[in-house]
């Protein structure tokens, strides 16, 4: 028992302990994966893509000690507690290791099986325009760190409401920042199932916002 908290449940020569399963992972060419399952423990070190209530998961980077330089996705896991997951949690985490296009990640089914609350929540900038360049700073598939509060005027409807989701997708422009439009995907609440609701209208939202796919949106 090498003690470390790494683990297989496969073939006796397959890697066991934690510096062994991520030096294999790290090993990986692109579109390859480790036999078998593993488990690993690590704090969260950023939240890459929301909890999404529809799917119930959420994707985050963990950094497992002694390992903290080669970072582990834990694309899109679910279990009880993703949804109040925070930077700075250390969580346990079992499933399938791939490399997806140069990234080694839990790929996506994987289980969240234990949480310990360490982290705490990060406070929003009180000014909007610092929240929209913080939002701005991200790198594609990066989120802000903490769940911001934006009033701004709508732009542009990008998808009309959907009332089989109860959901409207709009862009909106905060004090004035024209060359920083934010997209607001699948809006859902008071007053947007309202015909007149859309262009022009001023609207305050509170969600994670994050870079999808080069474009600055609430997710």
């Amino acid at each position: 028992d090498s003690g470390n908290q790494g683990g297989s449940d496969d073939e006796s020569d397959a890697p066991s302990t934690t510096n062994e399963i991520i030096d294999a992972a790290y090993a990986l060419a692109d579109g390859e994966s480790l036999d078998g399952t593993y488990t690993l423990s690590g704090e969260i070190s950023s939240v890459d893509t929301p909890y999404d209530s529809f799917y119930g998961n959420i994707t985050v980077t963990i950094k497992v000690p002694g390992c903290e330089d080669k970072p582990m996705k834990c694309y899109r896991i679910k279990g009880e507690g993703a949804d109040s997951l925070l930077i700075g949690d250390t969580i346990t985490v079992k499933g399938y290791i791939v490399n997806y296009k140069g990234g080694v990640q839990f790929g996506e089914g994987s289980s969240l099986l234990k949480v310990e609350k360490t982290g705490s929540e990060v406070k929003a900038p009180s000014d909007p325009k610092q929240i929209v360049k913080e939002a701005y700073a991200l790198k594609e598939d990066e989120t802000l760190p903490y769940k911001a509060t934006l009033t701004g005027k709508i732009t542009k409807v990008n998808e009309y409401y959907n009332p089989s989701f109860g959901n409207i997708t709009v862009t909106i422009v905060v004090a004035g920042m024209n060359d920083k439009p934010i997209k607001v995907y699948r809006l859902a609440g008071k007053g947007v199932e309202n015909e007149a609701f859309g262009e022009g209208d001023t609207i305050t939202v509170t969600g994670m916002i994050t870079n999808y796919k080069g474009e600055v949106e609430f997710a």
